[in-house]
């Protein structure tokens, strides 16, 4: 019974965060959520300045995440993850970006063995 009802609990978050995150916890480990992003899904953002912040419910192993940004055209280049952030934080900055759509791949790894993986779309709009 216990092993339905946490599949139940696995297909509402599914259900609920879409492609923001998929759950990878090994057998045992207690699963980690993202609980909020900065920018927020779809968000058009200025160019200067871009930085991220990716709020979970459990502490991080930081060495281990990762940040991978990708342009329309598909290019793709690694942000590096803050290793000083707040413990249940991912935290990375590109500094400035140029018009257009982008998305933010990312793989947060939890200190107790948990993993999670999505990614957050976001756009740069124009300089005014």
């Amino acid at each position: 019974m216990r092993h339905l009802s946490l599949r139940l609990a696995a297909v509402f978050a599914a259900a609920l965060l879409g492609p923001l995150a998929r759950a990878a916890p090994p057998g045992g480990v207690e699963a980690m959520h993202l609980m909020g992003t900065e920018p927020r899904p779809n968000q058009v953002m200025s160019g200067s300045g871009v930085a991220f912040a990716l709020h979970f419910d459990h502490p991080l192993d930081h060495e281990a995440s990762r940040f991978m940004l990708s342009d329309a055209s598909g290019a793709r280049r690694t942000v590096p993850v803050r290793l000083g952030a707040q413990p249940s934080v991912l935290y990375g900055s590109v500094g400035q970006l140029p018009p257009g759509s982008y998305t933010l791949g990312w793989s947060a790894h939890a200190s107790n063995g948990a993993a999670l993986n999505g990614t957050l779309p976001f756009t740069v709009g124009p300089a005014h």
